[in-house]
């Protein structure tokens, strides 16, 4: 019986040794110390981002370009064209003479003006070779306004048939009335033209004449008030054009 019990016990003590190796316990997972500390382990959800060319929203689809809120926010408007008289005065031979010459008064006169748009021309309102001055002018979208922003002319078409102007042309492109006399050069007998022209505007000559209107009037006498010798100093009506 005692020898039974050694062998008993030796067992047992073989058997604790063996359980003791082989239950070793392991570290806890991280997800189990996550859980045990009451933080949630599952992965955040999944959100699908939006591509950078993603479609706009119906807010956005509506909305203006940036193109149009750039030309809102810089008030790109389109300027209305302008017609005025000369502040200075020429001889029957303005500039350089000839059309060419009154023309190229009128664009160094216009570069005066508060706003001036460069793309634009410039054309002066003189008759010559019996050609009406509006025959080569072009057809502005709106017509012709003063400096002033009050309407003159509102087509083309009313300036070649001989409408008469809404609102004197009167104001120069300083905005006042011209420096002097009132006379403008013009080559024009009421709505015709052929009238004297000081030799096609190439004459600063005592003895050659001219046709001339009157800047203050809004009857025929705005573009055929009188004759004048051509030595006189006048002004010329400039009339903006759309660019080409």
């Amino acid at each position: 019986m005692r020898a039974s019990s050694t062998c008993g016990a030796l067992v047992s003590s073989l058997l604790v040794a063996a359980c003791s190796a082989v239950f070793v316990p392991s570290a806890p997972s991280d997800a189990s110390v996550a859980g045990d500390a009451g933080v949630d382990s599952a992965p955040p959800p999944a959100v699908d981002a939006a591509p950078i060319d993603a479609a706009p929203s119906d807010r956005d689809a509506n909305a203006p370009s940036d193109a149009a809120l750039l030309d809102a926010a810089d008030g790109a408007a389109p300027l209305p064209f302008r017609v005025f008289v000369t502040n200075t005065a020429y001889d029957g031979k303005p500039g350089i003479g000839g059309l060419a010459g009154a023309d190229d008064v009128c664009r160094q006169a216009a570069t005066r003006l508060s706003s001036f748009d460069s793309t634009r021309r410039w054309m002066a309102y003189l008759a010559v070779n019996g050609q009406h001055p509006g025959a080569r002018f072009g057809d502005p979208s709106g017509g012709w306004v003063r400096v002033d922003g009050r309407p003159v002319f509102g087509s083309r078409a009313d300036v070649v048939a001989g409408r008469l102007p809404t609102n004197p042309i009167a104001l120069s492109e300083l905005g006042a009335p011209p420096q002097g006399t009132s006379l403008v050069w013009t080559g024009m007998s009421n709505n015709t033209p052929g009238g004297n022209t000081c030799d096609g505007w190439r004459s600063g000559s005592a003895i050659e004449s001219g046709r001339v209107g009157n800047a203050t009037r809004i009857d025929q006498s705005w573009q055929s008030d009188d004759n004048s010798t051509c030595n006189f100093d006048r002004h010329v009506f400039c009339f903006e054009q759309p660019a080409l």
